[in-house]
């Protein structure tokens, strides 16, 4: 590929002078001419309406103009039609633009970004195998607490338009079944991607309990310490707390030193993003993972004139579309707040590879769905890394790095 592109470079270097003859009479092809190529027909009516207002005396300044709009087609048709616009030859040029997903996060590859939001599929080592055997890039294990929880009363997870609303209050069937879990898989399968590992205690001391569990343990993959749950009734948020954040924080790295990312509420004011990045660049953090469901939203049945999850009167965790648009807000908040070596895992509103598109260009380099994987299992990796990649491959990019993080503003 990388021949391809430099003799297409030399070759309209030296057809300088053709390019401002065929930019200035366009008018000549005909759209038949461009079919063939699969043309945008943004690049056709750009060329044959005369959109190009400047003259080129240089065939660089050309091809980057043309390649740096944003048109939905592949950089390497770009490329083609303008080496058939200086030469009008009918030879091809040889390459492959086949977007990648591979994706490195603190020192481990995976084969994409893709992995299950914590508390959706992964309550038993079954479902925790069928994340491992899926098309996702990682998975992580149920945010757990020092003994099995059954957490709340049924029903606490109803699938509604736009998104979901639950009230699960952390089942889960306690640190050492994971632990056990994570730690025998590491041994069949020593090559395989890091896992990540989920706590939520109900207390500081708890939490720290567990971490020192896991620290003193053979675990080497990547631990998420969840300070963000808003459906244990009487627990409020720890991480709506500065101080007890900063606190909790403290204790941690005073002993923990394996990798630690932490799960975050949505935060809504700019100063609450200032505030909490400035406690988060204190430490050393691998990464922060925003959003976890928005706390204590309700929906209605109006049918039956009542509320469609049991527990806190009907009051639960909003998560899916309804979300997105926030998700994206703390990822992009944190991702320009953050010190480059926090590193931001992106949930909240994942069901495409549209919405996937948008996480990463607001600066993920992880992403992490729930409500959809709820909904459709764990064939949804497949779909959406299709559709990102179709997305990138539509656009020019061959990998993530080309574009993450880079999102415009006007």
């Amino acid at each position: 590929m990388a021949q391809s592109f430099s003799l297409l470079i030399l070759t309209l270097f030296f057809a300088h002078q053709y390019v401002c003859i065929l930019i200035h009479f366009s008018s000549d092809f005909t759209e038949g001419y461009f079919t063939n190529f699969r043309y945008s027909p943004k690049i056709f009516h750009h060329t044959h309406h005369h959109e190009i207002k400047k003259p080129y005396i240089s065939v660089h300044a050309l091809a980057k103009d043309l390649i740096r709009l944003n048109f939905e087609v592949s950089a390497y048709v770009r490329i083609r039609c303008i080496y058939r616009l200086v030469n009008k030859q009918t030879a091809s040029i040889e390459t492959n633009m086949t977007a990648i997903l591979n994706t490195r996060f603190l020192n481990n590859s995976y084969e994409n970004p893709f992995m299950n939001a914590s508390g959706v599929h992964c309550m038993t080592t079954e479902e925790l195998d069928e994340l491992a055997n899926s098309k996702a890039g990682a998975f992580i294990t149920k945010s757990s607490t020092t003994l099995e929880r059954a957490g709340n009363p049924e029903p606490r997870y109803i699938s509604v338009p736009l998104g979901s609303i639950n009230s699960m209050g952390l089942p889960n069937e306690g640190i050492d079944y994971y632990l056990s879990y994570v730690l025998d898989r590491q041994e069949k399968y020593p090559n395989a991607p890091a896992i990540f590992f989920s706590v939520a205690g109900m207390s500081i001391d708890e939490n720290l309990s567990m971490l020192r569990k896991i620290q003193d343990s053979e675990f080497n993959g990547v631990t998420e310490l969840n300070l963000s749950c808003p459906n244990v009734p009487g627990k409020p948020q720890v991480a709506y707390d500065f101080d007890l954040t900063r606190e909790t924080l403290e204790r941690v790295f005073a002993f923990f030193k394996k990798p630690l990312g932490i799960k975050l509420p949505p935060y809504f004011d700019f100063a609450h993003f200032d505030i909490m990045a400035k406690i988060l660049n204190e430490f050393p953090l691998a990464y922060v993972n925003s959003i976890n469901s928005v706390g204590n939203g309700l929906y209605i049945d109006v049918d039956k004139e009542s509320v469609v999850v049991k527990p806190k009167n009907g009051f639960g965790g909003i998560g899916g579309e309804y979300v997105k648009p926030t998700a994206l807000a703390n990822v992009r908040a944190f991702y320009t707040r953050l010190r480059p070596e926090i590193k931001v895992i992106g949930t909240g509103g994942i069901k495409s590879g549209k919405d996937a598109f948008e996480h990463l260009l607001c600066g993920a380099s992880m992403l992490q769905i729930g409500t959809e994987l709820q909904k459709e299992g764990v064939e949804i990796f497949g779909r959406i890394e299709k559709e990102l990649k179709d997305i990138m491959e539509a656009k020019g990019y061959t990998s993530i790095d080309q574009f993450r993080g880079k999102l415009n503003s006007l």
